[in-house]
């Protein structure tokens, strides 16, 4: 029951990074009026590495920028655990906003009303690491999810994951405003998945260099890592000239009540380049 409030409308420095060993509930936050405090990373670190103990933690109404926006300047949050919670946050000049890609499962942690500003590589990268099994239950709500230099805007490989009410723009250069991929399984005997997707009432919009918007599908074209059950609805897709979506294989997916307006192409299914389709029971109705 340990908060940590930061006084509104100051602002802080760090040359080494915090990193949270204990559990919970802990909040850092701020008290007072004005603009949200503000914590400047001066060196190319993380601003928090949590470790495995560091379960219900809450991080709210913060700044965290780094001058710079390279590919070396570290992750604003790394690798939150199990009830984690980023609310009302604003994320700048990191190579990516939030990570997490060790080996222990993280379960129930979420980011709403977010604004992701200026990272490198990644806004939001969420996937297992060396075989291990995805972070479950994770949510991303009314965020905005804006300019990558490199990458993606969000990335995730989960099991249960909702998307919701988030504006996702301005991609000068990324590979997928949105992609919803499978690692490849180094251990057979665990056939991980990227299961059990909502993706809904989103915007995607202004999508700069893009050419394809959401993505579905595995990582390297890898047979064994799949993508399944995936329902996108109620979206806008606003998108001259690009794709909106292309899967290069998933199965189980639902696309319905959506809008998609000025796209090159609404939905490519397979891979141009290496031939690469595996997918089966889509329903694609009431666009």
């Amino acid at each position: 029951n340990t908060r940590l409030l930061l006084k509104r409308g100051d602002t802080w420095t760090l040359s080494t990074d915090l990193i949270p060993d204990v559990a919970g509930p802990v909040m850092i936050g701020a008290y007072g009026s004005g603009e949200r405090p503000v914590i400047v990373m001066t060196v190319e670190e993380n601003v928090v590495t949590m470790l495995d103990a560091a379960v219900d933690w809450r991080f709210v109404d913060l700044d965290l920028r780094k001058p710079g926006t390279t590919a070396d300047e570290g992750v604003a949050i790394l690798h939150p655990k199990t009830n984690c919670l980023v609310l009302r946050c604003r994320f700048e000049g990191f190579s990516g906003g939030l990570a997490h890609y060790d080996k222990t499962t993280s379960e129930s942690f979420g980011v709403a009303e977010c604004e992701f500003a200026g990272q490198y590589n990644n806004n939001i990268y969420v996937a297992p690491d060396d075989g291990s099994p995805p972070c479950t239950r994770m949510f991303v709500l009314g965020c905005s999810l804006g300019f990558t230099v490199d990458q993606h805007l969000v990335r995730l490989h989960t099991d249960k994951s909702l998307l919701s009410h988030n504006i996702f723009q301005q991609c000068p250069a990324c590979v997928h405003h949105l992609k919803l991929a499978a690692a490849p399984q180094l251990l057979p005997e665990r056939p991980y998945k990227n299961n059990y997707s909502l993706v809904s009432d989103n915007l995607f919009i202004n999508p700069g260099d893009c050419a394809w918007i959401l993505s579905l599908g595995p990582q390297d074209l890898d047979t064994q890592a799949l993508v399944e059950n995936v329902i996108i609805e109620r979206n806008l897709f606003d998108v001259p000239g690009k794709v909106a979506i292309e899967s290069r294989g998933a199965n189980g997916v639902t696309i319905r009540n959506n809008v998609f307006r000025n796209c090159r192409e609404v939905i490519t299914i397979g891979d141009g380049v290496a031939g690469f389709s595996v997918w089966r029971d889509w329903g694609i109705y009431n666009n």
